[in-house]
């Protein structure tokens, strides 16, 4: 390749053939690629900001990165016009860039993206401006995952793009590297002048390009409506849960809340009393004003958005209000607590020894699950059939560690 001199993000090494006399090589790639082919890889070609040399140099980056083998014949016929034919079976860039055209598999076209047409189009201006060579940028910031640069006579794109791919004199041909590394998504290019080289060219590569920037915008957006939503919905479901609430009589709810006062039980463990001595003592009424409301507990189950009801878990409790008689409520002592708080604080730090917490209680279990609210949380373990076997059939007595974001569950029988 004449009458260039360039620098790689992957190699500082440099060449430069002295011409006096510029020789632009001008070739039709559309003998060499269907009018479809070209119009896929053309992705720059509605960009405003863009010149005509600039989108070009998307072009031909595409065309190499999406239909290698072809561009292989179209790579030969440039080198051919470009005087140096030789140089296909004797310099080993441009062998082993026929070897690599010729074997290697399709990777997706680079999209344009401004950010790095920013940075690309400053560090031109900078470069050229102060006659400077390589990527030390001096104002300009950085922020790009690849950059190519290319110095030449010559300000088309197709020159830039060969010569960055040729990668003559380059040991380890960064550039050629960056043009075709699968895992670039973006790309920005910018051709500008050059105090001592004429013209020089910049490539920055990205991971992320201006379409994919869109739709995660897009999806953002869906996700916040969806969000705010889910909010209206959970404050609706809690003012109706309130509601339902407000019509149990207060001595039902002084019957039920009976270890309020107790010291050595936390808040969201009292909760769960509450509303486990309210199933105890009003099973009936507990199936109408909250059972049978299931959008007051069913965010816990979003895939049962639209019909807990139809969920087995769901239905074996309600069958069981339906036929439940009333029961005395559970006041758990404070040794069983104990037991449990003991348990608790070993298992959890790793301990070994928990077991011997259990000189007075015959068995204990724990079960995990991520906490929404004290009454959902609830209705979860209720949810759970042997948790609901063990605190209404063998009268259990439980505790919770609750965590961030998920509440361990201990029970123990006597």
């Amino acid at each position: 390749m004449r009458n260039y001199f360039i620098t790689g993000f992957l190699s500082l090494s440099f060449f430069w053939s002295f011409i006096t006399t510029a020789q632009f090589v001008t070739i039709d790639h559309t003998k060499y690629f269907t009018s479809a082919e070209i119009a896929s890889a053309n992705t720059a070609i509605n960009e405003n900001y863009l010149t005509e040399e600039e989108k070009n140099i998307y072009l031909f980056t595409n065309l190499v990165r999406l239909y290698p083998r072809k561009f292989y014949e179209f790579y030969r016929a440039y080198v051919i016009a470009d005087g140096e034919e030789a140089k296909l079976r004797s310099n080993r860039y441009f062998t082993s860039l026929t070897r690599e055209l010729k074997s290697r598999k399709p990777v997706g076209a680079l999209l344009p993206e401004r950010e790095m047409f920013e940075l690309a189009a400053c560090w031109a201006v900078e470069s050229g401006e102060l006659g400077l060579l390589g990527h030390d940028r001096v104002d300009c910031p950085r922020g790009y995952s690849g950059e190519n640069c290319g110095y030449g006579y010559n300000p088309t794109g197709l020159y830039f793009v060969m010569l960055l791919l040729i990668d003559e004199g380059v040991e380890g041909v960064g550039h050629r590297k960056n043009i075709l590394y699968e895992e670039f998504k973006g790309l920005g290019a910018a051709i500008r002048d050059h105090k001592t080289y004429k013209y020089d060219a910049v490539q920055n590569f990205s991971y992320t390009n201006d379409f994919l920037k869109e739709q995660d915008r897009i999806r953002e957006e869906e996700e916040k409506i969806k969000y705010e939503e889910r909010l209206q919905k959970l404050e609706a479901r809690k003012r109706a849960f309130e509601e339902a609430m407000s019509k149990w009589g207060q001595e039902e709810l002084k019957a039920a809340d009976v270890t309020r006062s107790l010291t050595y039980l936390n808040e969201l463990e009292k909760d769960l009393y509450l509303y486990t001595n309210l199933i105890k003592l009003y099973p009936k009424k507990f199936k109408e004003l909250i059972w049978d409301q299931g959008p007051f507990f069913d965010q816990l189950l979003p895939e049962l958005e639209n019909g807990i009801q139809k969920d087995p878990n769901y239905r074996r409790v309600s069958n069981w209000l339906s036929t439940a008689k009333s029961s005395s409520p559970t006041v758990p002592d404070q040794r069983s607590i104990d037991v449990l708080r003991c348990v608790i604080d070993r298992y959890l730090s790793g301990k070994e020894n928990y077991k011997s917490c259990f000189q007075f209680a015959g068995a204990w279990r724990f079960a995990t699950f991520y906490s929404e609210s004290n009454f959902n949380d609830v209705m979860n373990i209720f949810l759970n059939p042997d948790d609901f076997n063990d605190l209404f059939a063998k009268g259990a007595t439980m505790a919770l560690h609750q965590g961030d974001p998920s509440i361990k569950l201990f029970l123990t029988t006597n």
